[in-house]
């Protein structure tokens, strides 16, 4: 089995030893790479390489802890065995090494290492790119005249509106607008009389009525205006 020690100068010895004892046991197909996690070995960039390498090619990586110190950050979410002190727990390494080497052993878990958040990095550029396009050029069409709000959908919602208005409300505003000088002259009290919901459109109906335009026989123009565009 293809196994790579990955260590600084200071384990040197602890190392030879693994190299030694992993050489006898039998060939597997898998690749796979033993850490010695120490605060020499977190200051090594070779041995940090050799962990960014391993990673981005998807292997199993086994960090033994052989002095205080923690993983690195591509791997602390993996288990450590402890050979700190002079411990040489040989067999646990052993173990771990047939449970992932295993045919039936899961695959390594995505990290988040140089390559990916390159590749994540170039990814949301490709999508922001385009956003960013559409958005501008609306902006632009709008601001030039290209774009402009659907005024006749407005009309037809607000003729609309206002059959419906005229409809259920104008038999119990009728009533109440003035026929003659003397009920013009005391509108505003007549207004302030009736329930706060109905005020603004009995106002509205003896303006229409003023002006001629109430009752709505024919499309009305619309009594609200829709945003300028």
């Amino acid at each position: 089995m293809p196994i790579t020690i990955a260590h600084a100068d200071a384990n040197r010895a602890l190392a030879e030893k693994l190299a030694q004892d992993l050489s006898r046991l039998g060939q597997h197909d898998a690749e796979l790479l033993v850490v010695l996690v120490s605060p020499a070995s977190n200051a090594d960039k070779d041995v940090q390489k050799q962990v960014i390498a391993a990673a981005e090619a998807r292997q199993h990586i086994i960090p033994l802890l052989v002095a205080d110190a923690k993983p690195p950050r591509l791997i602390d979410h993996l288990a450590p065995l402890d050979f700190r002190n002079g411990a040489y727990p040989f067999d646990a390494l052993k173990a771990r090494i047939a449970e992932l080497t295993a045919p039936d052993a899961p695959r390594p878990l995505t990290t988040h290492t140089p390559r990916l958040k390159r590749a994540n990095l170039n990814s949301a550029i490709f999508i922001a790119i385009p956003m960013l396009l559409t958005f501008f050029i609306a902006i632009m069409l709008i601001g030039f005249g290209g774009v402009q709000m659907p005024l006749e959908e407005y009309d037809l919602v607000e003729t609309a509106r206002v059959q419906q208005r005229n409809t259920l409300i104008g038999p119990t505003l009728d009533y109440l607008l003035p026929r003659d000088a003397a009920g013009a002259a005391n509108f505003g009290a007549t207004v302030e009389a009736a329930p706060t919901r109905l005020q603004p459109f009995l106002e509205q109906t003896a303006t229409a009525t003023m002006q001629g335009t109430y009752p709505v026989t024919s499309t009305p123009r619309p009594s609200v205006t829709p945003p300028a565009p």
